[in-house]
C-alpha cells in the first residue's frame, strides 16, 4: 500500500507539474491578446484553471496525512478533480487557439 500511495503521489506532482507548464505557455501566448475584452476573458478562464490547480495541489497535501478508507476516497476525489481539470485545460486549448 506504501508503494502504491508513493506512486500515486509521484505521478500526481508529476501531472501537476506539467499543468504548471501549460498554464504557463498559455499565459505566455495569450499576454499580447489584440482586445482587452478577450485579454481580461482569457486571463479570467486561466486565473480559474489556476485556482483548481491549486485545490488539486492542497488536496494532495492533506491526502498525505490520510489513512486507509479515507486515504481512497481522498484518492478518487483528486482523481475526479484532475481529470476535469484536464479536460477543462483541453478545452480551453482549443478554444483559445481558435
Amino acid at each position: 500500500m506504501a508503494e502504491h500511495r508513493q506512486e500515486f503521489m509521484s505521478r500526481l506532482s508529476a501531472e501537476l507539474d506539467a499543468i504548471d507548464a501549460q498554464l504557463d505557455q498559455f499565459r505566455a501566448e495569450f499576454r499580447d491578446e489584440s482586445t482587452m475584452g478577450a485579454k481580461f476573458r482569457t486571463d479570467d478562464k486561466l486565473e480559474t484553471l489556476e485556482q483548481r490547480r491549486d485545490a488539486i495541489r492542497q488536496r494532495s497535501r492533506e491526502l498525505e496525512d490520510a489513512d486507509g478508507d479515507r486515504w481512497e476516497a481522498s484518492r478518487r476525489d483528486i482523481e475526479n478533480a484532475r481529470n476535469d481539470l484536464r479536460r477543462s485545460l483541453d478545452e480551453a486549448r482549443n478554444h483559445l487557439r481558435h
